[in-house]
């Protein structure tokens, strides 16, 4: 199949062009990618802190990210001791649930 350019007169042509398709599809199929890239402008102060003191490229994927993230802001300790506060909850004689 031949594919001619489209001229910038024929915008409907543009936005059905296989190469902008393709490039415009790349938002979807690198999800990974653009969570990387967008991240760092959601984070306040500690943590864009924290972000920029990271070596370049020493995180290459989203996983890696958010455990490296969770590592720093949320501790696996820090995970422990809020579920033995839920699992050992006792609510005391005469104690209404709502001051428990």
């Amino acid at each position: 199949m031949l594919h001619v350019t489209p001229s910038m007169e024929e915008p409907h042509a543009i936005i059905v062009y296989p190469t902008f398709l393709r490039l415009s599809g790349t938002l979807k199929a690198n999800q990974e990618a653009v969570r990387l890239h967008v991240f760092p402008f959601s984070l306040g102060d500690r943590a864009s802190a924290w972000f920029h003191s990271l070596e370049v490229d020493s995180i290459t994927s989203w996983n890696q990210m958010r455990q490296a993230f969770l590592a720093q802001f949320f501790p696996q300790r820090k995970t422990v001791q809020l579920r033995n506060q839920i699992t050992q909850f006792t609510q005391k004689d005469g104690e209404s649930l709502y001051n428990a």
